[in-house]
């Protein structure tokens, strides 16, 4: 049995391939290039397959980004278990800014979400998990201000590694991070 069969007796596994393939389309080229057409040529279905399981272009967009939003909410996990095992919390986040910043697919995927949250307001929910997720995840190492400064420079320096093809130097990153974490003495 091939994979063509199996997908069409399994209808869940191939919404899952369809809302996939959007996702790996909307980082690849960005969300406004997506057509059901495309779509359906990258998870190898029929193009009809991808009208019945999602009735607009707007409602596969919108479940492509909350696929890609799961990963995001995977990596916050991630870096909040690396802080927990870290003596040195800013460095140690430096790193992982810098790690997730050198991952092309991973940058063109937040912009996708920026993006896709100004063309539809329903989405900003998804847009704004990286930066509320890691202020959380900062909780215990700074105050609240603090880590919304820190989520906004994220945010910047995703926009910055996406419009120069690369991540700001991890030392940069470093210099900053400690800056933000630094608390002058009244």
């Amino acid at each position: 049995m091939d994979g063509t069969t199996r997908a069409t007796r399994d209808p869940v596994g191939r919404r899952q391939a369809i809302v996939e393939a959007a996702a790996e389309l909307i980082v690849e080229n960005g969300i406004n290039d997506l057509t059901h057409r495309k779509v359906a040529a990258q998870a190898a279905v029929p193009l009809g397959s991808t009208t019945h399981y999602f009735a607009s272009l707007e409602e596969l967009k919108a479940a492509a980004l909350e696929w890609l939003g799961q990963r995001t909410d995977e990596d916050l996990s991630a870096i909040g278990r690396d802080l927990a095992a870290s003596d040195d919390w800013v460095g140690t986040l430096a790193g992982l800014f810098h790690e997730y910043l050198t991952d092309p697919e991973r940058v063109r995927a937040d912009t996708a979400f920026y993006v896709a949250s100004m063309d539809n307001p329903r989405l900003r929910s998804i847009a704004t998990r990286w930066p509320e997720g890691l202020q959380e995840i900062l909780a215990p190492y700074t105050d609240p201000l603090t880590a919304r400064a820190i989520g906004a420079y994220a945010d910047g320096a995703c926009i910055h590694a996406m419009l120069r093809g690369s991540p700001p130097d991890v030392g940069d990153l470093l210099a900053i991070l400690t800056r933000l974490t630094q608390t002058k003495d009244a």
